[in-house]
């Protein structure tokens, strides 16, 4: 069963008590919600949802004012030109959730966002953009915590993740991600900060095999390092 509902909060999409008993299928051939207003999303999941020459092909939010809430929910093999699975061009809270196998023509594998996100406790795994962030892309600031990056690839920067301003990523790891430019694990064009994260056998085939900070030629950016491992990347 899934329900439906809006409030003053916005609209409110939620299975029942897991997202493997709520499963929509999108059949490689539709676009589940095209939406302007806050959204919350839980214990869903979305699988083979596809949009050709449109963004987000689960979920897509043209408002910089919307707030989109996802919790407990999976989302695979999906595909967009921007944010493979979602498309959200305000801020964003990520909790608990799988994001596998998804894909994107341009930017964000599985994700993409306009304004400032944050994602916790989240795994993304085997996500692809053919330009930036494999798994996913942030206008502004993008903070990471308590979350697992594995196998994700880009063609252009940031085999994972790649953000316009800061990546600030909190007791996670990096593993296995890769791309054919800069920043094997992260990407970015402003500062970077890393804290209790392990980053192990990411590649990159330019620059950074885990991190490039691109800093926009401002000379105060840079990187902030503390307790992150960096192995054979």
């Amino acid at each position: 069963m899934i329900d439906a509902t809006a409030d003053t909060e916005g609209l409110i999409i939620e299975g029942e008590t897991s997202a493997e008993l709520s499963v929509l299928d999108g059949d490689g051939v539709s676009q589940f919600l095209d939406t302007n207003e806050d959204l919350t999303i839980r214990d869903l999941t979305f699988s083979n949802f596809s949009v050709i020459g449109d963004n987000g092909a689960v979920i897509h939010n043209d408002s910089t004012d919307d707030l989109l809430t996802v919790e407990g929910s999976v989302f695979e093999d999906n595909f967009a030109d921007d944010g493979g699975a979602i498309f959200w061009r305000g801020q964003g809270e990520i909790s608990d959730s799988t994001f596998e196998d998804n894909s994107a023509g341009e930017r964000g594998g599985a994700l993409y966002f306009g304004e400032d996100a944050s994602i916790g406790y989240s795994v993304f795994n085997g996500n692809f953009a053919n330009y930036r962030g494999g798994a996913v892309y942030g206008d502004f600031f993008l903070t990471l915590n308590h979350s697992d990056f594995v196998s994700n690839s880009s063609w252009g920067s940031g085999g994972a993740v790649s953000a316009h301003k800061d990546v600030d990523s909190f007791y996670s790891t990096f593993t296995g991600n890769g791309t054919t430019r800069r920043g094997g694990a992260i990407f970015t064009n402003d500062d970077s900060s890393t804290g209790y994260s392990v980053f192990t056998d990411n590649t990159s085939g330019y620059r950074g095999g885990a991190i490039y900070t691109n800093n926009n030629g401002d000379s105060d950016s840079g990187q902030g390092v503390r307790e992150t491992h960096v192995y054979h990347s």
